[in-house]
């Protein structure tokens, strides 16, 4: 993955510091002159093909080109622009030292002690307040779907652009799983729900044995407890069946175990029953993967 950076971008102040952070993190880029100023872009490279330009673009503009173009109320119009410049292109707005615009109205008002000072303030330099940048913002990702991010140092950006580039280069990666996953079953596409967490020493084994019961329709936690208190793994079950003398003995063994509701002098008991004990005998016993648990 090569990252093509306008050749502009070196003439702001943050432009010396971007190279070498990007040179830190191993990054591969090179300079060119692009159509539309400011931009950032990447080409990816695979072995027996041609060059691939990809989707995702990065503008960068410092505060004073965004704050005048807000202050003029034409952002979206602006940005608009440079889309057409670049059909096909996901553009992400990048303001940088936007903090530094806020911090710098905040000193001058500090020094500000007459109203000429006011004056010379304003026509100086563009006032915009956070709300209305804000604003200016959201409509321009409302409107048309262009996103942003700012930062505030060379080292921010450099890392903004980092991410960028690991996030494009992992794509293709990243489809193939997802295309690979959704052709799975729950289970087996890693869900990580209700997951319990087994240490070296085998704590925990029987938590799990009581949430793996869980999945079957009609059994609780109580229920879980209930036969793990009997049978404390799925070894011990099949093993039980096993000593069965006959298959419908093997469906049965769990119908009679007592569930207790609740604790105490109102508690009160029920028992498993022979529907939920047939679903788990031929959950452990059949070996026709495709054969329902209920009838229903």
């Amino acid at each position: 993955m090569n990252i093509i950076l306008d050749s502009s971008l070196l003439s702001f102040s943050f432009g010396t510091d971007l190279i070498s952070s990007l040179q830190n993190f191993n990054c591969m880029y090179q300079l060119e002159t692009q159509d539309v100023p400011l931009c950032i872009k990447w080409i990816r490279h695979l072995p027996d093909t041609d060059p691939v330009e990809e989707s995702q673009i990065l503008l960068v503009w410092q505060w004073e080109e965004f704050i005048e173009s807000v202050s003029k109320h034409s952002l979206c119009e602006d940005i608009r622009l440079i889309q057409q410049k670049l059909p096909g292109k996901i553009i992400t707005l990048v303001i940088f030292s936007i903090d530094g615009y806020f911090n710098f109205l905040k000193n001058k008002r500090k020094k500000m002690t007459n109203k000429g000072e006011k004056k010379e303030l304003q026509s100086n330099i563009k006032i915009v307040t956070r709300g209305e940048m804000e604003l200016a913002l959201t409509e321009l990702q409302i409107i048309i779907n262009c996103n942003h991010r700012l930062v505030n140092t060379s080292q921010e950006l450099s890392l903004l652009i980092y991410q960028f580039t690991k996030s494009i280069s992992e794509i293709p990666f990243k489809k193939q799983k997802q295309k690979l996953n959704e052709n799975l079953e729950w289970f087996a596409a890693g869900d990580s729900r209700d997951c319990v967490r087994i240490d070296k020493d085998g704590n925990g084994l029987l938590r799990l044995w009581q949430q793996q019961l869980c999945q079957f329709n009609l059994a609780t936690f109580d229920t879980a407890q209930a036969i793990a208190s009997f049978y404390s793994s799925p070894q011990s079950l099949i093993k039980a069946y096993d000593e069965c003398l006959s298959q419908k003995d093997a469906e049965l063994l769990l119908q009679n175990i007592p569930v207790r509701r609740c604790q105490g002098p109102l508690s009160s008991a029920r028992r498993i029953g022979p529907e939920l004990s047939k679903k788990i005998y031929k959950f452990f016993n059949n070996t026709d993967g495709n054969c329902p648990l209920s009838n229903n």
